[in-house]
């Protein structure tokens, strides 16, 4: 696993398990926890869904890259949680930290993002899901130091971090 003082990206599509692994992760590593998406919405001012419809999804890509050279230059000793697209637009990703891709069959994707208000908070939930995880996968495989399968609770996933 990672230093006490490196950082641990994860990496994997929409409702992965990304935040909350990344939350118990740095709780039980007594790291920081940083949530990207979260992290853009407040430097922005507005919700990553007003980001995306007020300015396009380029913007939000734009975001990203500012905010993934931010944490290589002064982010150390943190759970990153990315958003599902970071990988697309960000080559430097293993530079920051141990990449971790959490890998969720699509079926419990699908799943995830049925239950009641997961969605609607989701600019990409939309008819397209299957084609874009099945694009998103080889970016994720060679994004990664390691891939991790994020099927089942957090925290069976948490321990298949340590295995």
């Amino acid at each position: 696993m990672t230093t006490p003082h490196s950082n641990t990206l994860l990496i994997g599509f929409m409702a992965s398990g990304k935040s909350s692994v990344g939350r118990l992760l740095a709780q039980r590593s007594d790291r920081w926890f940083i949530d990207t998406d979260a992290l853009i919405a407040t430097m922005a001012g507005k919700s990553i869904s007003a980001i995306f419809e007020e300015e396009g999804e380029g913007r939000f890509r734009a975001w990203e890259v500012r905010l993934s050279k931010w944490l290589q230059d002064h982010i150390t000793g943190a759970v990153i949680a990315t958003g599902g697209g970071m990988p697309l637009v960000c080559n430097n990703l293993k530079a920051i930290g141990e990449v971790i891709w959490l890998d969720a069959p699509l079926e419990v994707i699908e799943s995830r993002l049925a239950q009641p208000g997961e969605s609607g908070s989701r600019p990409l939930a939309d008819e397209a899901l299957q084609t874009r995880y099945h694009e998103r996968r080889s970016i994720y495989a060679r994004t990664a130091h390691r891939q991790i399968d994020a099927s089942g609770s957090v925290e069976a996933v948490l321990e298949r971090l340590f295995l």
